[in-house]
């Protein structure tokens, strides 16, 4: 039968839905098909990529290991010469010093660094990019649409560049906002067009593209070696802990560097460097960083303002080799576990307010080379484990309140080379173990209570050079043993209670240039022969029971600058040829019996600054030593004269001019009566002119801006 038209549209129809049917069925069934391989792939891919995170990981720590440190030039403030800053044992091993640029994390995009900063606009970047730019170093694109603020301080310096940098999220704090107060040269190579880890100076990456090292000290030397000074301000900033490999952090000398340190630094366990000094930082030490510091090596706060006690915790520093705490305001006492570090080589805590006993703990340094206590308020005796210091050089315990003996366990330091207990109250005789002691240099003992004789056994210290034992209460003989010390350059042994004559055996110290026996009861008479055998360039005998004439041995010495033969006996008249010590800057022959005029050979000792006659019976005209306009400038250079008590007569002409005195015009100056001229033009004396009865003319005061009074116009008096 046929179909109709009706009838066969209708099943064309059927047939099309259900070929439609069966297309979306194979569809679907694709697409279930095609959704669970993609689960496996995806679950494949994260499984892989924490390997990769793993392998890392792993290979990070073994690379950062081979990082070497750099170390900063700087200049010290002694003698000129350059070294490594921090003063104290900077590495001078060095790489190429650079810098690696730091991020915020997404929690803290839109953290602002000020009431007038931005919110940071970030762009998070592919994993695979992501890897990309790390293998290829970089920190930064060079679009510049976006600003970062790199956060050593709270003031710094402002970055442009894209923020995917290459470090990691738990890496990247803020960065800066601007640095006004920063020399403009420091940071010019800081710039987001050049890769921080090759181009930054100061800031070093690792092979694994990790942040190292930041150095920003204020002191260095540029490219061409000229030395720069550099200054910047503002607070240490907490974000520098998300540096979790940082080695070093050097940003000593900034001078206003202010505030504490972040108690966050505890998160940098890999940090070995850290240098702080000559900074305005505060505040008490945060006692959760040391703890942290297992892999430190050295630390150098030195001259800052940090208060409070030093913590316990530092004990935990088990790698530390270098730790200077001086010139803070610590106060309380040396922790016992500094005991603990005993890998410690040099140790400074000079001038603070630290108190209390010396620590027994620190005889177990046996490493220690170094140990400077130096200006602080420790009291009691020195205890007996410093013989444990078996590797000490320096031991200095200056300007404190210890008390009681030197312990014998001192003959134990075999390479101590300098000893110095000066400014205690120390008692007791002096250790004959002492002379054990064959690398001595140097012996500061001066201003204490020491008594008895000195030990026959400091004869044995053949290196010595500096014996200084003034101001205690030693007695007996000076010791012919000495005479073995041919080091000796320096032998001070003045305000003590010695007796007895020089030995001449000390004729053999050919090197000695300094000797000081004043105020000793030696009773000498005169000066023994033999005394011209020696090369001294300063002799101190006051008050050592001198009589008769002026030491003839001295006249024909033209080395000695400094001589001081005050409060002795001595009579007669100055024989001429003391015009022949043409060295002479310091003279002191004040307190003898000295007589008749002053040689006028006298007036050759040209180099004289510092001359006190006063308390003798010396006479005469006087005006030829104060002659003017004389070539070569006799006395043109005075720093101090004392010519009072005596009998001087005829013309005095005393010109003081340009020689940078200060303060007022003494009265009794103006009240010689021999004075008859007078120039003190061109100094810096200040106040009235005191009232006289001579007619001095103005000009013999011009030049001094605080003196007022006649001849000069009189003082304004505020009522």
């Amino acid at each position: 039968m046929a179909m109709d038209e009706t009838t066969v549209r209708g099943l064309l129809k059927e047939q099309q839905d259900c070929a439609e049917t069966l297309v979306q069925q194979q569809a679907a069934t694709f697409q279930l098909q095609f959704d669970a391989l993609h689960a496996e792939l995806q679950a494949a891919l994260g499984q892989i990529q924490g390997w990769h995170a793993r392998i890392t990981e792993a290979l990070l720590d073994d690379q950062v290991t081979s990082v070497s440190v750099t170390a900063t030039k700087a200049v010290t403030s002694s003698g000129g010469q350059r070294q490594s800053t921090p003063r104290f044992g900077v590495p001078s091993t060095s790489t190429n010093t650079t810098k690696q640029a730091l991020l915020p994390t997404p929690a803290q995009t839109q953290t602002t660094v000020n009431a007038n900063s931005k919110p940071l606009a970030i762009k998070w970047i592919s994993l695979a990019e992501r890897q990309e730019r790390l293998n290829k170093g970089l920190c930064f694109n060079c679009d510049n649409k976006w600003t970062m603020k790199f956060t050593l301080v709270d003031t710094t310096y402002t970055l442009k560049g894209d923020a995917s940098l290459h470090i990691r999220q738990q890496q990247q704090p803020r960065i800066l906002d601007n640095l006004p107060t920063m020399s403009p040269c420091l940071l010019q190579t800081w710039t987001p067009q050049t890769d921080c880890c090759k181009s930054w100076d100061g800031i070093a990456c690792g092979s694994h593209g990790r942040v190292v090292n930041v150095s920003r000290s204020g002191v260095f030397f540029n490219e061409d070696d000229d030395y720069v000074d550099t200054t910047m301000s503002g607070i240490i900033s907490p974000f520098l802990s998300n540096l979790t490999f940082l080695q070093l952090l050097d940003l000593s000398n900034l001078k206003d560097l202010r505030g504490p340190i972040p108690p966050e630094f505890g998160k940098l366990s890999r940090l070995t460097h850290l240098f702080l000094g000559a900074n305005n930082l505060s505040g008490i030490l945060p006692d959760v960083i040391f703890r942290s510091f297992k892999s430190l090596r050295e630390i150098t706060l030195t001259r800052n303002k940090f208060s409070g006690q030093i913590p316990s915790s530092i004990g935990h520093m088990i790698s530390i080799t270098l730790l200077a705490f001086s010139e803070n305001n610590f106060s309380g006492i040396i922790p016992e576990t500094i005991g603990k570090l005993k890998n410690l080589e040099y140790l400074y805590l000079s001038n603070n307010n630290i108190s209390g006993l010396i620590p027994e703990s620190l005889g177990l340094l046996s490493k220690l080379e170094r140990l400077e206590l130096d200006q602080n308020k420790l009291f009691g005796t020195i205890p007996a484990s410093i013989g444990g210091l078996v590797s000490v050089r320096i031991l200095s315990f200056f300007n404190n309140e210890l008390t009681g003996v030197i312990p014998p366990s001192i003959g134990k330091l075999r390479n101590i080379q300098t000893l110095g207990f000066a400014n205690n109250k120390l008692s007791g005789k002096l250790p004959a173990s002492i002379g054990h002691l064959i690398k001595l240099n140097e012996i500061f003992f001066y201003n204490n209570q020491f008594n008895g004789s000195i030990p026959t056994s400091f004869g044995n210290l053949s290196n010595l050079q500096y014996l200084s034992l003034p101001a205690n209460n030693l007695t007996g003989r000076i010791p012919s043993q000495l005479a073995k010390l041919g080091a000796l350059q320096i032998l001070d042994l003045s305000r003590n209670k010695l007796t007895g004559r020089i030995p001449s055996q000390l004729a053999r110290l050919q090197n000695l240039s300094t000797l000081d026996l004043s105020f000793n009861p030696l009773n000498l008479v005169t000066l023994p022969k033999w005394f011209s055998k020696l090369n001294l360039g300063s002799l101190m005998m006051a008050k050592t029971g001198l009589q008769g004439s002026f030491p003839w041995v001295l006249l024909s010495s033209s080395i000695i600058w400094q001589l001081d033969l005050s409060s002795n006996c001595l009579t007669g008249e100055l024989p001429p040829l003391i015009g022949n010590m043409s060295n002479l800057m310091f003279l002191n022959l004040s307190n003898n019996g000295f007589s008749n005029a002053i040689p006028s050979e006298f007036k050759n000792l040209s180099s004289i600054k510092d001359l006190d006659l006063h308390s003798n019976n010396f006479s005469g005209d006087i005006n030829f030593i104060f002659k003017r306009n004389a070539q070569p400038a006799e006395f043109g250079f005075f720093s101090s004269i004392d010519l009072s008590y005596n009998s001087f007569s005829g013309l005095l002409v005393m010109s003081l001019l340009w020689c940078l005195l200060y303060r007022n015009i003494p009265k009794e100056l103006l009240n010689m009566e021999s004075l008859k001229e007078l120039d003190v033009s061109g100094n810096r004396l200040a106040g009235e002119i005191p009232v006289h009865n001579f007619s001095f003319p103005t000009s013999a005061f011009l030049g001094n801006p605080g003196l007022c009074g006649a001849p000069l116009p009189p003082c304004n008096i505020s009522l």
